[in-house]
């Protein structure tokens, strides 16, 4: 059975600035980073994501909800395309 890999989108109120923290779920029952990104109210929680268990063409994980560019070839190849 394969790891379930999670992805956690923050958005700081005053500015806007992203932030995200990746993981397994084992992080949500600690007390962590995330954990302290939850109870601080300068931050919300924007997006959460699972990843889909294929890297792109540069071995970046793919997590649902990124934007991806295909090219059709004779192979085809996939990257994630930065937001």
């Amino acid at each position: 059975m394969r790891e379930i890999k999670l992805r956690w989108t923050f958005k700081r109120k005053d500015d806007g600035h992203i932030f995200q923290i990746t993981g397994n779920v084992e992080l949500l029952g600690e007390h962590n980073q995330l954990s302290e990104m939850f109870k601080n109210e300068l931050w919300e929680l924007v997006g959460r994501d699972q990843s889909i268990g294929l890297p792109d063409e540069h071995n970046q994980e793919i997590y649902e909800g990124d934007l991806i560019t295909c090219q059709a070839t004779q192979r085809e190849t996939c990257h994630v395309r930065e937001p």
